[in-house]
Order: structure tokens, then C-alpha cells, then sequence
């Protein structure tokens, strides 16, 4: 259907895939054929990541036997291009999905021929502390971690050729809110199932944080079996992996391990978002957050705060500028060199900020505070009114960076947004030249909808050019770090009224909505597609996939000409392009169903903003040929506005 995402579920802002060797970055699942052989199936060497040992091992250590099949092209790539050929596997020594190494060996033979009897030291039980979550092993793991196309990875691992294997996977994500999280682990359930037998599955728990258990028998070869269990937090993804011959497999010792584990920092709980309106301001915290006004040294003091498990604080501190005070951003500097003198250790960087009119400062620091080991993520902004600051502060072994930044960055001034939903798609359709596109389509191979679509170009206008900064136009949507710019919902796309927010469709869920989309033009048959049309076409709208039209190309007139309108119940993610974010018109053009519409009003119809700035209510009960000619662009109809809708202010996502 038009504007179905393609992008799997499971992919979740992980831009990661499933590969035979196991979960890997999403290009990697792509790499071409390699006489380096069956280790460069996650994205290094042996010599240049342990990341690449742990995966093979344990994850899907149970798999990687000599069965004799090569070839077989049953990759899969869960988070990459969408809808691509099977055989997009990782393809290593002549094998893609297949079984068997270069040369006639098992993986599992080559693996141990590289490393030896062991990876990891064996012993006694002890509590291993990783960055973001602790287990219990038999012995001292080793741990790598990395960040690889815009993901941090991490790995703890203690393999043994002869014996039991653990290992514990961590994997720092963008936001994934609830309601995607078991279709993620569904999703990976179902791989495992490509590759194993799966006897039973179980819900478990660490903590708060719900997670699902999968007994895996091998399917073939020498009989193997182990236990996984996989969590999905607001934050990263965690996969444990207990796994050994059937013969040397310990229930006890496995299940020791899984019950263990506990998740630890920012990738626990679910990330809240504080408003403060007396304040103008709002933020994301990691947890749930309180807040106090208090005086200090005579100056009143608002501060919210949220600290973690590991000691790690997120904290707002607001005080008032004095009137007529011109020195707020000098005063910034002073207090950022103040915390400099009291560290000791690696200043990462010291960089100026701004969020519209309001200047500041960020520092990045690793090192000693007061005699311990601190990491630190400072910002501070001023204002003609306040001056805020940013905190996240902890021990560096339970600091997240990616938390930090995006504790920092969730942080929005009220009014920032320089206009409404409304006035900035009129302000951005007054920059429209003859290359301005509706998709940027970097592969035409692939649909529309795995590449960025036109509503992104509206984020500088609505005060979101710290977000629209971070995206790489190079890549998808779905690519490296611009999956946690995808991940960012953005409230001016959003109708109050709609409690749905985000998507939850098989593929791509977990990604924020928009509740608005361009009009394409008049879809007389149902596989008429205007937006592929060109714009001189008199049934066309304003918005082609290839081609965005001109206001001096809008012959109709700009007032009676649709830009934007709600769209009803059949809502897709706003990064998008293809029908996601441009939508044709076609009877029954308010259809409860497929057709046109916006929540919180009194009777059916829909929220439109006109190509002129104008905003109307829409009813559903418009006449068809009313509606028809205020899609299209030069149509030459004759528009009698009293008839066309109430008039109103504004769009209700304005801020």
C-alpha cells in the first residue's frame, strides 16, 4: 500500500542487522564476498575486534557447524534497505547463510584456531560490571567496546572450546518506546528460528524492564543447545547468550548467568519528558524526575533532577537574569572555566551553542573531580530573561555518553520554534526552486519511504536546526546516525488530540508520527499515483516525488490551494518520503478508513493549511468537486472559499 514503511521492525533506530554470523551493524549485513574469511562477518578482524568473536561465539555459536551447505543465500538484513533480495546476507569465504566455512571448516573450528582454547579467563563465579549492565560468569570475560556507523556496541564474552559459553551483548539505541519493544524481540525470535530450533519461549524480567527467554537446539550436526534471552529498554538492546555442546551444557550454570544480569545507567526504565511552563522550557530525563525552587547565596534557584541507579545525575538548574543584564554569556564562560580549574584529566571538547536567540557554551570532560574518576556533559544557554544549565554528571563506569547527549539535546526553550507547522511549510515553500524534491531518493532500486522525505527541510524553520545539523543527506533515513534524528518526534507534527504517536505497524516500529501530509493531487483510479506525475499535470497538487512545485507555478491562487491536511488514520512516520508524507486524494476523499482527517474535532473532516498560510477546517461533508480543485494547482476551477471550511488561527500543533 502506499506509504507502507519498509524499513523491518526490528530495526527500532538499532542500525543493526541479522547476518549468519549474528547481529551486526546494518551495512556490514551487506559486505561482499571476502577472502579474509568467516571472521569479517560482523565488521572487523580478529586482531581489530572482539566485538566480531563474541557474536559468532555465543550468539549464534550453536549454528555454526559443518553441515556441508554452502551458498544458500539466507541472509537476512533486518535494519538496512527495507525490501531487499535475500541474498543481501554477509557473504564470507563463499558462504552467504550457509554453515560452513572457507575450506571445508566449521566456523566454530576456525574461531578456536584463532584464539585457542578460550576467549576470556575461566575460574570462579564473580559479578562482572559492564557499562550499562553486570552479570555473573564463571570466570574473568573480556569486554570490547565500539562505536561502528553510529552505534555504540559493547561486549562481555567468556568462551571456552571445551566447556560452556556466555556472553552478553549491549547495544546503545535511540528512543524505542513501549509498544515496539516486543514486536523487536518478536522479530528476533524469529530469526533465531532460521537458524535453530526453537523448543519454548518464556517472558522474563531484569528489573522494570521486560525481556523474553528462547530455549535453541541446533537444527542439525552435533547436537548443541543453550538459552537466550533478549531486552529491549528505552536505550539499547541487550542479547545474552548461554550455549555448549548438549553433553557439557549446565542448566544451572546457565540459568546462574541469565539471572544475574541486570541492567544498570541510562538503559534502564523510559525516558520522560519535563515541562516546565513558568520556566519555558522542556527536557527528556532518563527516569522519573523531581524538581524544587530554593534559594542559594540569594538567588532563586528552580532545579529538576533525576540521578540513576549508578550515581549518574541529570539536572536543570534555572536562575533569573537581571534586568538589563547584558553579561548573561560572559557569565557562562567565567562559571565553565570555574569547573575547568577543579578537574584534572581529558577535556574532550569546549564548543558554543545556540537554540534560536538564546547563546551558551557545552563541555565534554572526562577525568577527576575532587579526587574520583567523573565523567561530565555540561550546556548552558542564555537568555534576556534566564540563564539554564544542563548538567550529567557520574562515575565513568556508569556513564553513558550517548545518554548525556541525548539528555542535552532533548532540551527545548518554549518558543524556539521560530513559527507554527503552518507558516513554516508556507516559509519553507517560498524557497522552492526547480531541483527541490519531495524524496531525497539516493537509490531508485529501493522505494521512497526508505529515504528522507520533504518534512524534514521544515525542522531549520521550526527552530530544529540543531536536530536537521546532525543528519547526513548522503544516507537514508534508516543509516548510521541519522536513525536517532528519525527517532526524535517532533510536536509540531503532531495533532494534540491524536493520542497516536508513534508507529507501530511490523515494519519500522517505534518510529514518531506525523499526523499532517502534502497533497500529491486528484487520484482518479486506484493505481493512479499524482506524485509521480509532473506538476503540470492539471490534477496534480503541490507535491511530486521528483519535483516540488513553485508558488508561481500554483496558478489556482495560494489561498485556495492545499499544502498540508490531517491524514485520518492512515499515519506513517515523519522522516519518511514516498506515501508517508505525500498523500493523493481520491474518492471517498474522507473515508474513515484511508481517507483525510484530524482528531479533537466536533465533526468529521480535517485540518488543512493552505498554500498561502491560511488555516481551515475541512468537512468531511464538502462537495467532492469543492474538494477536488483545492488539491490541485492549476485546475482552473472557480473556488468559492465561504464554502471551503472555518477559518482559524492556526494549526493546533502550534507551540
Amino acid at each position: 500500500p502506499q506509504g507502507m514503511p519498509q524499513v523491518p521492525a526490528s530495526q527500532l533506530g538499532l542500525g543493526v542487522g541479522f547476518a549468519p554470523g549474528g547481529l551486526v551493524p546494518a551495512q556490514q549485513a551487506q559486505k561482499k564476498e571476502s577472502k579474509a574469511g568467516p571472521l569479517l562477518l560482523v565488521g572487523g578482524l580478529i586482531g581489530g575486534s572482539v566485538l566480531v568473536l563474541g557474536i559468532i561465539a555465543a550468539v549464534y555459536f550453536l549454528f555454526l557447524k559443518d553441515s556441508g551447505t554452502t551458498n544458500s543465500n539466507s541472509g537476512t538484513n533486518i535494519a538496512g534497505g527495507g525490501n531487499r533480495p535475500a541474498n543481501t546476507g554477509v557473504t564470507s569465504g563463499g558462504t552467504t547463510g550457509g554453515t560452513t566455512a572457507s575450506g571445508g571448516k566449521s566456523m566454530r573450528d576456525e574461531l578456536f584456531a584463532a584464539v585457542g582454547e578460550s576467549f576470556g579467563t575461566p575460574g570462579t563465579w564473580a559479578t562482572y560490571t559492564g557499562s550499562g549492565f553486570a552479570a555473573d560468569f564463571p570466570g574473568a570475560p573480556k569486554e570490547n567496546s565500539q562505536k561502528q556507523f553510529g552505534q555504540q556496541i559493547r561486549m562481555a564474552a567468556l568462551l571456552q572450546k571445551s566447556a560452556m559459553n556466555f556472553a552478553v551483548m549491549a547495544v546503545d539505541v535511540p528512543n524505542t518506546p513501549s509498544a515496539a519493544r516486543m514486536v523487536a524481540m518478536d522479530a528476533m525470535v524469529k530469526e533465531f528460528e532460521k537458524h535453530a530450533n526453537v523448543s519454548q519461549q518464556r517472558d522474563v524480567s531484569a528489573g522494570s524492564n521486560p525481556g523474553r527467554e528462547v530455549s535453541l537446539e541446533a537444527k542439525s550436526g552435533p547436537k548443541q543447545r543453550g538459552l537466550a534471552r533478549l531486552f529491549v529498554t528505552d536505550g539499547k538492546l541487550f542479547m545474552l547468550v548461554a550455549a555448549a555442546d548438549e553433553g557439557k551444557f549446565v542448566q544451572a550454570d546457565a540459568d546462574k548467568f541469565l539471572d544475574s544480569f541486570k541492567i544498570t545507567g541510562g538503559g534502564q526504565g523510559t525516558w520522560e519528558q519535563y515541562t516546565s511552563s513558568e520556566h519555558g522550557y522542556s527536557v527528556s530525563f532518563p527516569g522519573k524526575a523531581t524538581s524544587k525552587t530554593e534559594e542559594r547565596d540569594g538567588v532563586k534557584v528552580h532545579e529538576v533532577q533525576f540521578r540513576s541507579p549508578d550515581g549518574v545525575a541529570y539536572t536543570v538548574q534555572v536562575v533569573d537574569v537581571k534586568q538589563g543584564d547584558t553579561t548573561a554569556v560572559g557569565s557562562i564562560r567565567q562559571e565553565f572555566d570555574g569547573y575547568l580549574s577543579t578537574m584534572s584529566g581529558q577535556q574532550k571538547s569546549r564548543t558554543e551553542v545556540t537554540q534560536g536567540s538564546a547563546r551558551g557554551e557545552e563541555i565534554v570532560f572526562d577525568g577527576s573531580v575532587n579526587g574520583e574518576a567523573r565523567s561530565v556533559h555540561i550546556r548552558a544557554y542564555a537568555t534576556q530573561q534566564k540563564i539554564y544549565k544542563l548538567f550529567c554528571i557520574g562515575p565513568q563506569s556508569g556513564f553513558s555518553a550517548d545518554d548525556a547527549q541525548r539528555f542535552v539535546t532533548s532540551f527545548r526553550l518554549a518558543g524556539s520554534a521560530n513559527v507554527a507547522l503552518h507558516a513554516a511549510a508556507v516559509q519553507w515553500l517560498q524557497t522552492v526552486n526547480d531541483k527541490t524534491v519531495g524524496v531525497r531518493q539516493l537509490d531508485e532500486n529501493h522505494p521512497e519511504v526508505n529515504y528522507w522525505g520533504w518534512m524534514v527541510e521544515l525542522l531549520p524553520h521550526l527552530g530544529h536546526q540543531e536536530l536537521y545539523d546532525q543528519i547526513d543527506f548522503d544516507k537514508a533515513w534508516h543509516e548510521g546516525g541519522n536513525v536517532a534524528v528519525a527517532m526524535n518526534p517532533i510536536p509540531e507534527f503532531l495533532n494534540p488530540a491524536d493520542k497516536n504517536k508513534v508507529w507501530t505497524g511490523i515494519r519500522g516500529a517505534g518510529l514518531p508520527l506525523t499526523h499532517f501530509v502534502g497533497v500529491s493531487g486528484v487520484r482518479d483510479k486506484l493505481n493512479d499515483n499524482p506524485a509521480t506525475w509532473p506538476r503540470s499535470d492539471p490534477r496534480a497538487g503541490i507535491f511530486g516525488y521528483k519535483q516540488v512545485a513553485r508558488p508561481s507555478e500554483i496558478t489556482d491562487g495560494l489561498a485556495q490551494t492545499i499544502l498540508l491536511i490531517g491524514n485520518g488514520k492512515l499515519q506513517h512516520p515523519w522522516c519518511q518520503g514516498g506515501g508517508s508524507t505525500i498523500r493523493a486524494a481520491g474518492e471517498p476523499f474522507f473515508n474513515e478508513t484511508t481517507g483525510f482527517g484530524s482528531a479533537g474535532l466536533a465533526e468529521p473532516g480535517a485540518y488543512a493549511a493552505m498554500a498561502d498560510g491560511s488555516v481551515r477546517v475541512i468537512s468531511a461533508k464538502i462537495d467532492p468537486k469543492l474538494f477536488r480543485a483545492l488539491v490541485t494547482i492549476h485546475g482552473k476551477e472557480t473556488v468559492d472559499l465561504k464554502d471551503a471550511g472555518k477559518p482559524l488561527e492556526k494549526f493546533p500543533s502550534a507551540p
